[in-house]
């Protein structure tokens, strides 16, 4: 066609649509301003829903848009149903394009929708089985993944949603069966890497060295942040039962692209699926996969790396499965380790360091072949490549004998050294120096010297990385323990070390390496009896300038030094409570709280030694501490007072000390909403009434007890069990316990369960210690109170008190005994079911603790009582509270009574006509066979009854 001609059509065209639009345009509304969601939707302000035009409008665009009038998908109205779950412009956007397409139909698009923004686990849990029955009933694979598929790459998910989007994949699979396979590929693209790539591209052979490897690796993408862990049990879940429906084939060629992925974190997931794969399927089936990747030279060298940290994480994942296939894993590592690309040969040592620590020792004499590439590597290479080497190396060594180990581990104790300048491979030396035995000399003359250069007087750069995270520098004050081993604390906590601990000029992290390295130098040696008193006396200045420093101590570090140094430490003790009590006294809130532990700490040390004087100077300044503004600093103080408490009553007279004045000025402590104030209070409490429970009036324990109601509801597990605890005290301290019982029973009427469950166990608690004055309360408050809470806290309380009765072995009184049984009567034909359900459970703790003492007519009453709720359950299975209440009712009445009078009520269903009765009375024959030894122990008690009476109770 010419294109003059092509041009005149165009341009007549174009002349054409500007006619229309200057015809349409008095019919329009005004356009409207842009917003930010139509900047999130990527809408454009002319292409607003049509039901927003007037009607002339509406036709005009029509007529614009086409014969028929219909506008775009995209811009339409989305259905209520779905519109009610988009949170977002995003998915608002998603729901449009979704539904225009014709990707997912509307009750999927809305069950999508509610399970990313639903507000809790119930609405998710209603969603996921809306895409479930989809899955199973309905066949729509296609509807489901497709949209998830498209939904999930958004990056507006948050963590929650995440997370359950995780859990519930495996769900979704298994419903998806044999559907899943077309969408096993992007489904892992998207769950692993977090990204979907439309067109995977399979880049150049490498041919250059580093720096291209760089280039490329930078401007490759990374994994994403939505993406799931592999390494979480869920994630592998997913994994396994994707790979059981979609198969072996189809998960290998979903992963296949990534085997030359420039991205180092891609090849590191597809080595660790494969080797998830390899123990689902069996190391056989893999076999000639990982062969022909380490043979791989079209793509490069990096098939062969995927091939070797395959090869690590199969023996890292199933190490004892994989000794049957040990030879070839070593050949396959044989094969890595002599590759010409150095980063295959990086994995491939790292593999071989895994497969030596799974290996036996009667299985190291595979691992022979491997020993030459590794010497070699050892001699050539440098890096991060020689400390490979050295750890694979250093496990190759563990298996051999004690000889051959020794002589191995001095052939690479040189080599170590030198790479700790520049990886610092701690934990290899910490594996020789395990290993091998050597001489002093050699450790004095190459190892000591070296290693006090690179940590304290001149510290490299490697060793100040290691050290500055908690694991390496307890790796490094452990290689130092092992040289105080055999040369002595002496020869390790030289002056260098020792000057480290209190020159303020040193790095941090050498000074934390110092004071770490002294811990374990002095517990390794005894509390090094070798250093001189010059050096005790250095050491402990070091510790003073470590406590009086501004930035958070390291107080567990230096109490153990502290305990180390023993009896040396004594002439500096009395300096110690002058600094704690300094501390305690400083206007930073901080500082006190750091002080307030480090004296909780010291308090046994200067006890052991007699300091009463310190310790009575220090309860002085911490009973002046109620006044504290803050609640964690408040806590600490708290507690270090208790622990001074509890060590001054050892040491003096309970008179001596004003636990009755400390206890006054509690009740207000006792207000504060902090819990961790709470706690601290408590256990002050507890101390208090050990200590001189009976040197206090009652009136100041009845004001004690009042306050204490709202720690029992609080959040936190800890301070609800210290509570009930202190009440337990508090309970053994008064003469008259049912003083107790009306702040408890106040407590019942709370909307708390915690707090009632709390408040019942204290009232447990209290009964035990006198039976015969709080039950009666008990009772009657059950009687007369018409609060089902109430009632229901005093059944807890009866049920919690038989059950600490059996631990007691307690003797009931016949009153008490059927007092009980009236009172469970009632409550076991109530309509309330959770209160049926908590009688129940007290009847079955009831029964327990009347065993063999002569009550079985009164748990005969329980049982005519109980029967009819089990008979109530009916035969389909139920995971309902009242469910297992009543089978442990059931079973433990059974245990008291005997299985002669359990048959009786048994026997009259086992072989009835219905299978709904029969199914409700064999769960309880069959436990009763297995409880008893068999049929045979129950059927001779029916069998040998003389009379229509009740038999006696027999086992």
């Amino acid at each position: 066609m010419n294109v003059s001609i092509v041009s005149n059509v165009e341009a007549d065209h174009c002349t054409e649509t500007v006619a229309t639009e200057e015809a349409v345009a008095p019919l329009l509304p005004p356009p409207r301003k842009r917003t930010r969601w139509d900047e999130a939707t990527s809408f454009a302000p002319e292409s607003r829903d049509h039901h927003d035009l007037p009607e002339n409008g509406q036709e005009a665009l029509a007529s614009l848009n086409g014969r028929e009038g219909r506008v775009p998908a995209e811009t339409a109205a989305l259905p209520e149903a779905v519109r009610g779950w988009c949170r977002t412009a995003t998915d608002e956007t998603f729901a449009r394009r979704a539904l225009s397409k014709g990707v997912a139909p509307e009750h999927t698009l809305r069950a999508l929708l509610q399970f990313k923004n639903a507000a809790d686990a119930s609405e998710r849990k209603a969603a996921l089985r809306v895409l479930t029955t989809s899955l199973e009933h309905k066949r729509q694979a296609d509807a489901v993944f497709g949209a998830l598929i498209d939904l999930w790459q958004h990056d507006d998910w948050k963590a929650s949603a995440l997370l359950a989007l995780e859990r519930a994949l495996p769900r979704l699979v298994a419903a998806a069966g044999q559907q899943i396979k077309p969408y096993a590929s992007a489904l892992l693209e998207v769950a692993i890497l977090g990204r979907m790539d439309a067109a995977p591209k399979i880049p150049e052979p490498f041919t250059g060295r580093s720096a291209k490897r760089s280039a490329v690796a930078s401007a490759a993408d990374t994994v994403h942040e939505r993406a799931l862990d592999i390494h979480s049990p869920t994630c592998i879940a997913f994994i396994k039962t994707l790979s059981e429906h979609a198969g072996l084939a189809v998960m290998i060629q979903a992963i296949r692209p990534w085997f030359e992925s420039p991205d180092n974190q891609v090849r590191q997931h597809s080595a660790r699926i494969i080797a998830l794969l390899a123990c689902i399927w069996g190391f056989g089936t893999l076999e000639a996969l990982l062969e022909s990747m380490l043979r791989s030279q079209r793509y490069g060298p990096l098939p062969r790396e995927t091939a070797a940290l395959a090869l690590c994480s199969i023996a890292l994942m199933d190490g004892p499965s994989v000794r049957a296939h040990l030879p070839t894993l070593v050949r396959m590592a044989q094969r890595a380790l002599v590759d010409p690309e150095p980063l295959v040969k990086l994995a491939g040592a790292r593999a071989v360091s895994a497969l030596a620590a799974t290996a036996s020792l009667s299985e190291a004499v595979l691992l022979e072949p491997l020993r030459a590439p590794l010497w070699d590597g050892v001699r050539l290479y440098r890096d991060r490549t020689l400390t490979a080497f050295l750890a694979a190396a250093a496990a190759i060594i563990s298996s051999m004998d004690e000889r051959e180990r020794a002589y191995q581990a001095r052939s690479l104790l040189t080599p170590t050294m030198q790479a700790m300048r520049s990886t610092c491979p701690v934990r290899i030396l910490e594996q020789l120096l395990e290993l091998g035995q050597f001489p002093p000399e050699l450790l004095m003359s190459q190892v000591l010297p070296e290693f006090h250069e690179m940590c304290f007087i001149k510290p490299e750069r490697a060793v100040l990385q290691t050290a500055s995270h908690h694991g390496g520098r307890r790796r490094l004050a452990r290689v130092a323990a092992l040289l105080a081993e055999d040369l002595g604390a002496a020869a390790v906590l030289t002056d260098q070390v020792l000057r480290c601990l209190s020159d303020p000029s040193v790095p941090a992290t050498v000074g934390s390496l110092a004071l770490e390295t002294t811990r374990h130098v002095l517990a390794a040696t005894d509390g090094g009896y070798d250093l001189s008193p010059a050096d005790d006396q250095r050491l402990v200045q070091g510790l003073l300038q470590w406590l009086q420093a501004p930035a958070p101590t390291p107080y567990h570090t230096i109490v153990s030094i502290a305990e180390s140094l023993g009896e040396r430490l004594v002439p500096w003790l009395e300096t110690l409570g002058h600094l704690a009590m300094a501390r305690l006294q400083s206007p930073n809130g901080s500082t006190r709280t750091e002080a307030a532990r480090l004296v909780s700490l010291l308090v046994p040390i200067w006890s052991r030694f007699g300091q009463v004087e310190v310790l009575g100077r220090l309860g002085t300044v911490l009973a002046a501490c109620y006044s504290e503004v803050y609640p964690e600093a408040l806590a600490r103080l708290l507690e270090a007072l208790a622990t001074i408490l509890d060590a001054l009553a050892t040491e003096l007279q309970p008179r001596h000390v004003p636990f009755a004045e400390i206890l006054s000025r509690l009740t207000l402590v006792l207000r504060n909403p902090a819990e961790e104030v709470q706690a601290a209070a408590v256990y002050l409490v507890m101390v208090i009434a050990r200590h001189a429970g009976r040197n206090i009036p009652d009136t100041a324990w009845l004001r004690v007890a009042h306050e204490m109601r709202d720690t029992l509801g609080a959040q936190r597990r800890r301070v609800r069990y210290r509570a009930v605890e202190a009440y337990g005290w508090v309970a053994r301290v008064l003469g008259r316990i049912e003083t107790l019982v009306g702040p408890l029973l106040s407590v019942l009427q709370q909307s708390d369960r915690s707090m009632r469950i709390a408040a019942a166990v204290a009232l447990a608690i209290a009964a035990a210690q006198d039976l015969g004055s709080v039950l009666p309360l008990l009772l009657d408050a059950y009687v007369t109170e018409e609060d089902k809470h109430i009632q229901t806290g005093v059944i807890k309380a009866i049920g919690f008190l038989c059950s600490f009765s059996g631990a007691m072995k307690r003797v009931w009184d016949p009153v008490q005994v059927y007092a009980v049984t009236r009172l469970l009567e009632s409550a076991l034909v109530e309509r309330y079911e959770t209160h049926r359900q908590v009688a129940c459970e007290t009847v079955g703790h009831f029964a327990l603790a009347l065993v063999d003492q002569g009550y079985e007519e009164a748990l005969v009453h329980l049982l005519d009582h109980v029967w009819p709720n089990y008979i109530a359950l009916g035969a389909e299975v139920s995971d309902s509270h009242l469910t297992h209440a009543v089978e442990f009712a059931v079973r433990a009445l059974g245990v008291a009574l005997g299985a002669g009078v359990l048959h009786q009520y048994l026997a009259q269903g086992l072989f009835h006509p219905a299978k709904a009765v029969r199914g409700l009375y064999w769960p309880v024959q069959r436990w009763l066979g297995d409880y008893f030894g068999g049929m045979s122990s129950s059927s001779s008690c029916l069998f040998a009854l003389a009379g229509p009476e009740c038999p006696e109770a027999c086992l």
